[in-house]
C-alpha cells in the first residue's frame, strides 16, 4: 500500500512540477517576447524611415491582438494599443453606427492583413485609412471608408464575412482587394473547400482555422518558439520556406475557386444594390519593380512560391468574366514597377509608403462610382 501511495505521490508531484516548468517557460517567453519581440521587419529595408522603437511597439502591438470567439472571422471589439485601434464592431479604426447616415456613402475594404495593415505605423497610414483622408481632402461628400480586413483571411473567410456581417452596415460599395492568401498555399485546404459545401461547413472550418490564432493567445510558448525558428531560417538562407505546390491543376483550381466565389458575391450584391470591385493585390515577383537587397530575398525561386504567382497570372485571367458580374475590376499586381524605393517587408505585405500608393490608384478607380 505504501509502495502505491508512494509512486501516487510521485506522479502527482510530476504533474505538478511539469506544469510548474511549463508556467515557468510561457513567463519567461512571455517577458522576452514582450523585450524582443520577433517580427519580419525588424531592420528591413522597406522601413528605414521608420524608427526601431516604432517597429517594436508595431510588433508587440500585432502580436496581442486578440480575436473574437467563436466569430473568428472579426478581430475581438474595443482594444486599443498605441499603433493599432479596433473599435466595438471589430474593424480597425475609429468607432462606426451600425446604420449609416442618410448623407453619407459607405465604403468597406475588404481582404487579410495587408487591406487589414499589418506593419502600419497606424491607423490612418492603412490602406482603408489612406483612402478615407484622400476622400476627406477632395471632397465635400460624406464619405466613409470602412477598414473590414482580417489577418489570415482568403477569398472563403472574406466572401462568409460580407454576406454575414458587412451588409448588416449598410454598405454603398465593397471594395475586396485580394488574392495572395488564395495563391501562397498557407491556407490550402480552407482555400480549396468547395464553394457547394454547406454553410455549417464552412464555418466549421473558419473556426478550426481561427483555433490557431486563439490558441496563440492562450499560451505563447509553440507560437514564439516557431517563429523564432522561422527568424532562424530566413537567418541562414534568407527567406521563410513557404509550402510547396508543385501540383499543377491546384493553380487552375484555386484561381476558378476564387472567381466562382466573387462572381456569387457580385450577383447578390447586384440584387441588393451594392457596388463591387474585385482588386487583384501585388506580391514580389508579379510585376518589374527593381528590387531592393531585402526584397528581392522574397522574389519566388522555388516550384510552390512560383506557382504562387502563376495563381495570381490565373485570376487576371478571369477579371473579363468577373467584370460581367461586378461593378468593376482591376489588376494591381504591377502597381510598384515604377517606384524605386523598397515597399516590401516580406514577399506581399507593404509599408506605409506602398498603402499610399495603393489608396491613390484605389481612389483614382473607384471615384467615378460614387
Amino acid at each position: 500500500m505504501s509502495v502505491q501511495i508512494s509512486y501516487k505521490k510521485q506522479f502527482i508531484f510530476g504533474i505538478i512540477l511539469f506544469l510548474i516548468i511549463l508556467g515557468s517557460i510561457e513567463i519567461t517567453i512571455r517577458v522576452y517576447e514582450h523585450i524582443n519581440p520577433i517580427c519580419d521587419f525588424y531592420n528591413k529595408d522597406a522601413f528605414f524611415d521608420v524608427d526601431f522603437s516604432l517597429q517594436k511597439q508595431i510588433c508587440q502591438d500585432s502580436n496581442y491582438l486578440q480575436y473574437e470567439e467563436p466569430n473568428i472571422l472579426m478581430v475581438k471589439p474595443n482594444q486599443h494599443f498605441q499603433t493599432i485601434n479596433i473599435n466595438e464592431h471589430g474593424f480597425r479604426g475609429s468607432e462606426i453606427d451600425v446604420q449609416k447616415q442618410s448623407d453619407t456613402y459607405r465604403i468597406f475594404v475588404v481582404g487579410g492583413s495587408t487591406a487589414f495593415g499589418h506593419g502600419s505605423t497606424s491607423d490612418v497610414t492603412t490602406i482603408p485609412g489612406y483612402l478615407q483622408t484622400i476622400f476627406n481632402e477632395s471632397t465635400t461628400k460624406k464619405i466613409e471608408v470602412i477598414n473590414a480586413g482580417k489577418p489570415r483571411a482568403t477569398s472563403l473567410d472574406e466572401s462568409y464575412f460580407i454576406r454575414n456581417s458587412i451588409k448588416n452596415y449598410e454598405p454603398d460599395l465593397i471594395i475586396i482587394y485580394d488574392g495572395a492568401n488564395d495563391a501562397r498555399g498557407k491556407y490550402l485546404e480552407k482555400v480549396i473547400i468547395s464553394k457547394t459545401t454547406s454553410e455549417l461547413n464552412i464555418i466549421e472550418n473558419i473556426k478550426r482555422y481561427g483555433a490557431f490564432e486563439k490558441g496563440a493567445q492562450i499560451y505563447r510558448t509553440p507560437f514564439v518558439v516557431n517563429d523564432f525558428f522561422i527568424d532562424l531560417n530566413r537567418s541562414i538562407f534568407g527567406k521563410e520556406v513557404i509550402y510547396q505546390n508543385e501540383n499543377k491543376i491546384l493553380v487552375q483550381e484555386i484561381s476558378s475557386i476564387w472567381k466562382e466565389r466573387w462572381i456569387d458575391i457580385c450577383k447578390e450584391n447586384n440584387s441588393d444594390d451594392i457596388s463591387t470591385v474585385i482588386i487583384i493585390q501585388p506580391m514580389v515577383g508579379t510585376g518589374t519593380k527593381v528590387l531592393s537587397s531585402d526584397e528581392s530575398t522574397f522574389a519566388p525561386t522555388n516550384a510552390g512560391e512560383r506557382d504562387s504567382i502563376s495563381i495570381l497570372d490565373e485570376m487576371s485571367l478571369y477579371l473579363p468574366i468577373l467584370d460581367e458580374h461586378c461593378t468593376k475590376t482591376a489588376d494591381f499586381r504591377n502597381i510598384f514597377d515604377n517606384i524605386s524605393r523598397p515597399i516590401f517587408y516580406d514577399d506581399v505585405h507593404v509599408v506605409d509608403a506602398g498603402n499610399e500608393i495603393i489608396a491613390k490608384k484605389m481612389f483614382s478607380l473607384i471615384t467615378p462610382l460614387i
